[in-house]
């Protein structure tokens, strides 16, 4: 629906998308609405147990928007202002948008952007017992030239290969992680602590 009524819009403005979203999602709930004649207390649980996000992205004016959409929210998509070219959607976005913050993106090439993703991900559902494995990885590369394909789809055994990687470099660096850890607690405690600090500052 809204892939069909994008090619009968202006693009005038930066939320014009977006709004696209917004009114073909009101339309579907309508719809179903009608269709199920449900009391209000069911048609809410309905619209929450088959809810969906929705990532919308465009440009205006060559500048980049990207919007985020809950199928069963109240408010409009929302421009994700200040967070570059990362946004994650679903149950732990709270948890992946965390980890992302580790990431400079705006330095990063391609392929390193994509591993970083994975990464992220992966650390997810390692937090998170409702999200799952396997990864499943799709992007978009906008001016990747002739000779690349402007959308891929990563292979599983890729994804396979990238993890396994990154969790034996992982091993290597975690003790030593450790230790630069407890360092840095134990001297964020003795500041913190107001005898040992007055005895920093007297002696």
């Amino acid at each position: 629906m809204i892939e069909r009524r994008a090619l009968e819009i202006e693009a005038n403005n930066p939320r014009a998308l977006a709004d696209l979203a917004e009114q073909a999602n009101s339309e579907i709930k309508l719809k179903e609405r009608r269709q199920f004649k449900r009391p209000a207390k069911e048609l809410k649980q309905h619209f929450s147990e088959n809810r969906f996000y929705l990532l919308l992205a465009n440009y205006h004016k060559e500048t980049p928007y990207i919007f985020k959409m809950q199928s069963d929210g109240k408010v409009s998509p929302t421009w994700q202002r200040g967070g570059g070219s990362c946004v994650s959607l679903g149950n732990s976005c709270a948890v992946a948008d965390y980890i992302m913050r580790q990431f400079d993106f705006t330095n990063m090439g391609f392929l390193q952007a994509v591993s970083a993703a994975i990464y992220i991900v992966n650390e997810v559902i390692n937090i998170d017992s409702t999200c799952s494995r396997p990864i499943k990885l799709a992007a978009l590369r906008i001016g990747a030239g002739k000779d690349l394909p402007i959308a891929t789809i990563w292979e599983p055994h890729w994804i396979d290969l990238n993890l396994a990687e990154i969790e034996r470099l992982q091993a290597k660096i975690k003790f030593k992680w450790s230790q630069q850890l407890n360092e840095i607690i134990d001297r964020a405690a003795k500041v913190a602590n107001p005898f040992f600090a007055a005895n920093v500052k007297t002696g």
